[in-house]
């Protein structure tokens, strides 16, 4: 099964084909992010955030919004989980200015930090 899984994902890169995920809204122009497509996606990300500020890993938090339960969401920023949704929402601040971005941002950043060891190194 994992065999078949790295196959499909390098034919996959190969191919050109995307998979959704927050880093592959990155590369988009400045403008782009204050369009009414970055809104939607940006929605969903917010969904995914859970109550401990962070993201899950291995999940796409811009194709739909989570309707679950948000207590069930286990964050970490592993695998690019958190790092890339504060980014996104990094570059909707700067377009937008919108607070909800704002306040997301700041409970994931807040998230990762106090995952930070005494010495200074992460888990």
């Amino acid at each position: 099964m994992r065999t078949s899984l790295l196959v499909f994902t390098a034919f996959s890169l190969l191919a050109g084909v995307s998979f959704g995920e927050a880093r592959d809204y990155l590369r988009m122009k400045e403008a782009w992010y204050s369009g009414e497509e970055a809104g939607v996606i940006a929605g969903n990300i917010l969904s995914y955030q859970s109550e401990l500020g962070g993201w899950p890993k291995n999940t796409d938090t811009t194709e739909k919004k989570h309707e679950g339960d948000q207590s069930k969401l286990r964050p970490t920023y592993d695998n690019g989980a958190t790092t890339d949704e504060l980014r996104f929402l990094a570059k909707m601040i700067r377009a937008t200015e919108d607070e909800r971005y704002r306040k997301a941002f700041d409970q994931g950043l807040e998230y990762v930090m106090k995952g930070q060891y005494p010495n200074g190194g992460w888990p």
